[in-house]
C-alpha cells in the first residue's frame, strides 16, 4: 500500500476486484506451463490508492517465476548459447541476459583483496565499437578469475587499481603480462613492490612467429621459380617450429613431397638449405628458446650480445630490439616459475563463450558487459550465483 495503514475493523483496506496475470512456471519435459493467476486486488480509503496482493511465485512486475530464472542462472554455468536457453525456457533472450546481469552483481569482487601474483591479459570483446579491448584479471597461483575489466586503457587501468587500497597493492609480489608496453607503466604506477614478469609463452610465441614470417617470405619468392621447394616449406612448416633438440633423427617414413623416406631431421635441413637467411633465423631462434626452456640467463644474454655486430634479416632484428627492451622483465621469468596458463585459459573460455553464441541479438552496449559477467558465472561457484539471484 501507498500510505502505509494498517487494515482494522472499520474497513479501512477493502477488495477491489481481481487483477489476472499468467505466470510461466518451469516446463514439462515436452510443454511450457503457464499458471492462470487472479490477483486480488485491494482499495484504500485513506489515499485512495490501489494495489495488488503478491505472491512468492514471481517477482513484483514480474511474470516468470522466480523456479524458471533459477533454471536459467544454472544454465548459464554451462558453456552455451544463451539464444539457445531462452529457447528451452520458452523465453527471450533479454530476459537471459537480465538473469545473467542480476546474477553477476553478487559476484563481483569485494573488498581489496589482491592476489600475491597477479596474471593480467586482453581480449578482442566487440569490434564494432572504438575500445574493442578488454582485460581479465587472474590470481595465477590459484587459478582463479578475479575480475574482468571492460576498458584496457592504460588510464581506466589506472583508476580501476586505484580504487584498491595502498595495502592490497603494496601486497601483489608478481604481475604476469604479455609483450604489450601500456601494461609496464601501469604497473610501475600501481604496484610498488611487484616484479613483472613476461610470460615465456609469450616469448617463445614470439621465436615462433618470427621463423614462421621468414618461412612465408622465402616461400614466397621461389613461388614460381621453385615450385617443388615452395610445396615442401608449405607443407612442412610445423617442422619448423618445433624446437630442434626435439626433432626425430632416427625413425624415418615415407614423404610424398620428397618421395621417399625420410626422417624429420633431415626435412628441416633440407628445408633450411634453401635460403641461408632462413638458416640464420632458424639457428638464432632454437638458440633463445633452448635458454628458455633451460632458465639459464647468461645464456640468453650471451645470445642476445653476440647478434649486436651480426647482420640479421629485418624481421629478425626486430625481434632481438624486443626482446632487449623487455629484457629485466624476460629475466625475472626465466628466475620466477609464475606460470600465465590460467589467464591463457581464460582467455580461450571467452572464445569458446563468442564462438557458441553466433553474437548477441540485444544492444551492442550490453554485448561487451554480457561477455564479461558470462565468463565471471563460467569461473565462480554455482551456489554463490544462487545467493546472488535470490
Amino acid at each position: 500500500m501507498h500510505c502505509g495503514v494498517k487494515n482494522t475493523g472499520n474497513q479501512d483496506i477493502i477488495k477491489h476486484g481481481f487483477k489476472p496475470a499468467i505466470i510461466r512456471l518451469p516446463n514439462t519435459p515436452t510443454n511450457p506451463v503457464l499458471l492462470k493467476l487472479q490477483k486480488q486486488r485491494f482499495y484504500c480509503k485513506h489515499c485512495a490508492q490501489t494495489f495488488i496482493a503478491e505472491t512468492p511465485l514471481v517477482e513484483k512486475y514480474c511474470c516468470i517465476s522466480k523456479a524458471i530464472k533459477s533454471q536459467i542462472s544454472s544454465e548459464l554455468v554451462e558453456t552455451q548459447s544463451m539464444r539457445l536457453i531462452a529457447k528451452r525456457y520458452h523465453v527471450s533472450s533479454p530476459t537471459v541476459a537480465r538473469t545473467l546481469m542480476k546474477a553477476s552483481k553478487g559476484l563481483s569482487p569485494k573488498g581489496n583483496y589482491l592476489p600475491n601474483h597477479l596474471g593480467v591479459d586482453e581480449f578482442k570483446s566487440t569490434s564494432r565499437i572504438a575500445n574493442a579491448m578488454s582485460a581479465v584479471l587472474v590470481d595465477t597461483h590459484n587459478r582463479r578469475l578475479i575480475d574482468i575489466i571492460v576498458d584496457s586503457k592504460q588510464a581506466s587501468l589506472i583508476d580501476y587499481f586505484a580504487s584498491f587500497t595502498w595495502a592490497a597493492r603494496s601486497s601483489v609480489k608478481t604481475v604476469s603480462i604479455d609483450l604489450y608496453t601500456p601494461y609496464l607503466e601501469v604497473i610501475r604506477t600501481c604496484f610498488p613492490n611487484a616484479k613483472i614478469v613476461i610470460d615465456r609463452f609469450h616469448i617463445v610465441k614470439l621465436l615462433n612467429e618470427t621463423i614462421n614470417s621468414h618461412r612465408i617470405k622465402v616461400m614466397n619468392a621461389i613461388k614460381t621459380s621453385r615450385p617443388s621447394d615452395y610445396k615442401k616449406l608449405k607443407k612442412h612448416w610445423k617442422l619448423l617450429l618445433k624446437n630442434a633438440e626435439d626433432l626425430n633423427f632416427t625413425d624415418t617414413h615415407y614423404v610424398r613431397q620428397f618421395g621417399e623416406a625420410i626422417s624429420e631431421q633431415r626435412i628441416v635441413d633440407y628445408l633450411l638449405s634453401i635460403s641461408y637467411e632462413l638458416l640464420v633465423t632458424y639457428t638464432l631462434m632454437n638458440e633463445l628458446k633452448y635458454a628458455i626452456s633451460t632458465h639459464d640467463i647468461n645464456i640468453f644474454n650471451e645470445i642476445l650480445h653476440g647478434t649486436k655486430n651480426q647482420t640479421l634479416p629485418s624481421r629478425t632484428r626486430r625481434t632481438i630490439r624486443t626482446l632487449a627492451k623487455f629484457l629485466p622483465y624476460i629475466h625475472n621469468a626465466l628466475k620466477y616459475t609464475v606460470p600465465n596458463g590460467p589467464t591463457e585459459g581464460i582467455n580461450n573460455k571467452i572464445k569458446l563463450i563468442k564462438r557458441t553464441g553466433f553474437g548477441y541479438s540485444f544492444a551492442l552496449k550490453l554485448f561487451t558487459n554480457t561477455i564479461c559477467e558470462r565468463t565471471k558465472i563460467l569461473h565462480m561457484n554455482y551456489n554463490a550465483i544462487k545467493m546472488a539471484c535470490f
